[in-house]
């Protein structure tokens, strides 16, 4: 694993909200974990969507292209680009016509996430901030 991606690892739990361009806004739990792959970083979250009544899976994998870039996997399948320097971590990625923006700052043994999307379910620009807690280390159960 490359070892700008070590202090990334664990396993989160925390809250968050999101807002699209119209001015709904919703809120939702996460629980996230960042693993030590072969091949990169594993990355696996659920957002529960309680207000919504539904939930919201992905895994991802960063793979590096060296210390800095890195590739973006989901289902073996490139899907973007991504970059960490220190504390911080973006990526990007394009999923048919919509692309989504994410970027990761830990502080200690929190993590703080921002993001966006071109579209979400009803096709608005939307955007999101979270703060997780590492809980511990290894995966989040779902």
């Amino acid at each position: 694993m490359n070892a700008a991606f070590q202090q990334f690892l664990g396993r989160y739990t925390g809250a968050g909200y999101w807002v699209d361009e119209t001015s709904v806004s919703k809120r939702y739990t996460i629980e996230q974990s960042c693993a030590g792959a072969a091949d990169g970083l594993a990355v696996q979250y659920v957002h529960d969507l309680y207000e919504e009544k539904s939930k919201v899976r992905a895994e991802l994998t960063f793979r590096p292209n060296n210390g800095t870039v890195f590739t973006v996997l989901m289902n073996n399948m490139d899907v973007g680009r991504g970059y960490v320097f220190g504390d911080f971590l973006h990526f990007h990625i394009q999923l048919g016509p919509v692309f989504i923006e994410v970027s990761y700052q830990i502080a200690g043994d929190k993590m703080f996430v921002r993001g966006s999307s071109t579209k979400n379910a009803q096709g608005n620009f939307i955007c999101w901030a979270e703060a997780l807690d590492r809980v511990a280390d290894g995966p989040a159960s779902a």
